[in-house]
């Protein structure tokens, strides 16, 4: 997790991103918090929201504020600033 920290936050910074969807950690999911954290000081840190049948994408100012869903996945509020995903320069997915 450290290393892996590590190689995105440089691909990050070469790739001068500004705006990045990243996305809660959830159960046995890389813990991205602190890669999160780095992106919420030095970039806009963008994570998605279940609303219905799809993903809305909101603007993270602090990671203290997130709520968690119905399955318990931390969660931006939905008075937050959304954004468009073509605004995004960068998608990180859990797999």
């Amino acid at each position: 997790s450290n290393l892996s920290f590590i190689y995105l936050k440089q691909w990050l910074e070469d790739a001068s991103s500004k705006k990045i969807v990243s996305f809660a950690p959830f159960k046995d999911e890389i813990d991205l918090w602190p890669l999160n954290r780095w992106i919420l000081k030095e970039k806009t840190l963008i994570l998605p929201r279940v609303e219905k049948e799809h993903l809305s994408l909101y603007i993270v100012k602090d990671v203290v504020d997130l709520q968690p869903s119905k399955l318990g996945i931390l969660e931006p509020k939905t008075d937050w600033e959304k954004v468009d995903l073509k605004e995004v320069d960068v998608v990180l997915v859990p797999g």
